[in-house]
């Protein structure tokens, strides 16, 4: 869950027009009928957290794909 990560401002999305329609997304969820902006959040910042902790196999995996 992304929520955690941005009430303790771990993680910090910067306010540009690229990202607006994300957080229109992120204040919807989960009932919007797009969820591609906080997938792709979630996914990437899994994938910074196996990257750090060693575990890139699955990182690999995602970026071979």
């Amino acid at each position: 869950s992304l929520l955690p990560l941005l009430t303790q401002n771990k993680l910090k999305l910067i306010d540009i027009p690229p990202n607006r329609i994300g957080f229109h997304q992120l204040k919807s969820f989960p009932s919007a009928p797009h969820d591609d902006f906080p997938d792709a959040i979630s996914l990437g910042y899994q994938a910074i957290i196996r990257l750090i902790s060693g575990n890139n196999q699955i990182v690999y995996c995602l970026i071979k794909k």
